[in-house]
């Protein structure tokens, strides 16, 4: 995987505590 189309998702984190990776082009669900 490239790490430059995948973010931290900081929102999710809060709610969740875990991590997500997502690619930047694709629309938050």
């Amino acid at each position: 995987m490239d790490a430059e189309y995948l973010i931290w998702d900081h929102e999710y984190n809060t709610n969740t505590g875990k991590w997500r990776l997502f690619d930047r082009n694709m629309e938050r669900p």
